[in-house]
């Protein structure tokens, strides 16, 4: 069957066939579209967000080829789902969730500043905020959230518009809350139920590093320790409320949410998450959509740069003509959700694809514009879409899907070259949620960087050793750059071994409350830039473009002896940049010299 829809769209009605073969009404699905004009309206596609001529919205999922045949939609894509960003608790003798304040390692120092980010907002997308922790409160013991977003549940009376689901807790609830013995049973929200180790949530910690106040027994004050906190805690399409787990649909009406609650504030985004799919350059929906929404002076959205460096899920190749290519594709037991692998190439080349289960049976020959379903038993346990010119950058995309019932073990990708123009091959293996993490036999550990942070306008920020005596990058920090070759990461800052504040959580019948952490990764290391993204607008006293803001943390970095690839032109030097954005111009007759 000829494939003319996105791939993971296919994959979707795949999925719902095999599960619910005779639905008894059609499901619906979230799904995000670049339609040709800001007002279009679509029938059977009911638009929630707009960005520009990115929009998400709901429909049935048995109209989507309906849908996408529509003179006005210029391309749908199925939602894709997005994890943390696998930051690491670091176990002792650096630090542990439950070691005291005094023995986790230093934490950098922030610089003494005039700015504190007050008057600016600092938003965050992310899993299980302790809103009651003794760093994210005023020193009266009141809330610094503006609101907070819980995505989980469908609608409710609490429901933000326009987006008619999860819970809104505003200032004033989250307040009342605190006034009580047990805010977290107050409010229904306890940043326990996404940790069930007890360890800290991913959440509390990106916030307090980027704007924590510092009143935690031992803790050290964010840059940002004034701003206000607008706050989303993400839910995925169908997942359950103790996971951690979003989706594109959701980030974008996240985003959305923020930037709206701000009004007309400076406000800086902070999303420490990501995946592993997708072209890895600016034109994904939702990178494109993040880049549309930040034309607006006085945003910026900060991006962890990925911990994909040393994971084996990226592979390159240059073909030739004539001369097939083979990558080895390790699969280990349990394979409890689909093992997913991306491959995308220039749509000036043609190239077959065969896939060669760990027995050496050829299980599927694939050539362009194609779909084949392998079964075992009635069972699907392969599925895959070879796509020519995707409508974002008019590349051709292969997806394979591994289903449950295959067998774990050696898979072979064989690509075989069919017209070769241009050559430069990538494949990116997806994120795990569940299960063991499938990866590359022989990687290729640049081109790593997080699917979201490819953006013209986002921060990508990658991870350092602070403690080192010079700097090396983290060694769990992607690299860059950008499939189309786009400079990235834009920057480093702190992220190996950072201590901040410990979400709340029941430990021998009692609550565990204003604790520290540590962790590492380049979820730890954006929240740093974020902060002085918030530092920046509060400096400059008027709504400094993204473009300026990105221009004053790279060319004010401070160099290292790494690559580019690793940590763009070097390390967040806030004091540098501070100084350049607040230098006197010029006189007039030196600049016309």
């Amino acid at each position: 069957m000829p494939v003319d829809l996105d791939p993971h769209l296919l994959q979707l009605q795949l999925e719902e066939a095999e599960r619910h073969p005779d639905p008894a009404t059609p499901r619906r699905v979230g799904v995000i579209a670049r339609v040709s004009g800001p007002e279009v309206e679509v029938p059977g596609l009911e638009v929630v967000v707009r960005a520009g001529t990115v929009v998400t919205g709901r429909m049935d999922l048995d109209a989507v080829a309906e849908v996408r045949r529509h003179r006005d939609v210029l391309s749908l894509k199925r939602t894709h789902h997005y994890l943390p960003a696998d930051a690491a608790h670091v176990a002792a003798p650096d630090a542990s969730a439950g070691t005291s304040p005094s023995s986790p390692p230093t934490p950098p120092a922030p610089p003494s500043l005039p700015w504190t980010g007050r008057g600016v907002v600092v938003g965050l997308l992310d899993w299980g905020f302790d809103v009651a922790h003794a760093d994210l409160v005023t020193a009266d013991g009141r809330t610094r959230f503006l609101s907070l977003w819980d995505q989980r549940g469908g609608r409710t009376p609490l429901s933000p518009e326009p987006y008619g689901y999860g819970r809104e807790l505003d200032a004033a609830t989250i307040d009342r809350a605190l006034a009580t013995a047990d805010p977290y049973a107050a409010l229904r929200y306890d940043p326990a139920e996404v940790d069930p180790l007890g360890r800290g949530t991913h959440g509390t910690h990106t916030l307090a590093i980027a704007c924590g106040a510092g009143r935690a027994p031992g803790s050290t004050p964010g840059l940002a320790r004034d701003a206000d906190i607008v706050a989303v805690h993400l839910r995925g399409d169908d997942t359950n409320p103790d996971d951690t787990l979003g989706d594109s649909v959701r980030i974008l009406e996240g985003v959305d949410y923020v930037f709206r609650r701000a009004g007309d504030r400076p406000v800086v985004l902070n999303l420490s998450l990501g995946r592993c799919g997708g072209p890895h350059d600016r034109s994904p929906l939702l990178v494109r959509a993040i880049d549309e929404m930040l034309e607006t002076p006085g945003r910026q959205v900060v991006c962890s740069a990925g911990n994909y460096f040393s994971t084996g899920q990226h592979a390159s190749a240059q073909l030739t003509d004539g001369a097939p290519v083979e990558w080895e594709w390790v699969v280990e037991p349990p394979l409890v959700d689909n093992a997913e692998l991306e491959i995308w190439y220039p749509a000036a080349d043609q190239l077959i694809v065969e896939l060669v289960a760990p027995d050496g049976a050829v299980v599927l020959e694939l050539p362009p514009g194609e779909e084949r379903v392998v079964r075992d038993g009635g069972a699907v346990v392969v599925s895959a879409f070879h796509r020519r010119g995707d409508p974002g950058n008019g590349d051709s995309v292969v997806d394979l899907f591994l289903w449950p019932g295959a067998p774990a073990g050696r898979w072979r990708v064989r690509l075989v070259p069919r017209h070769v123009e241009k050559g430069e091959v990538h494949g990116w293996v997806e994120r795990a949620y569940r299960g063991r993490q499938s990866r590359f036999a022989v990687p290729d550990p640049l081109f790593t960087t997080n699917t979201i942070c490819n953006g013209r306008r986002t921060i990508a920020v990658a991870a350092y050793d602070h403690r080192a005596p010079v700097p090396l990058p983290g060694p769990f920090s992607s690299a860059g750059p950008a499939r189309d070759l786009h400079p990235k990461p834009d920057l480093a800052a702190p992220g190996v071994a950072i201590t901040a504040a410990r979400s709340s959580s029941p430990l021998n019948g009692r609550r565990e409350r204003d604790g520290l952490t540590t962790m590492s990764g380049t979820s730890m290391a954006a929240p740093h830039v974020t902060a002085a993204v918030a530092v920046l607008f509060e400096a400059a006293g008027r709504p400094l473009t993204s473009q300026e803001v990105g221009d004053l943390l790279r060319t004010t970095a401070r160099p290292v002896p790494a690559g580019p690839e690793r940590v763009g032109p070097g390390v967040l030097d806030v004091d540098a940049a501070l100084r350049r954005l607040t230098a006197p111009p010029l006189p007039t007759t030196l600049r016309t010299r």
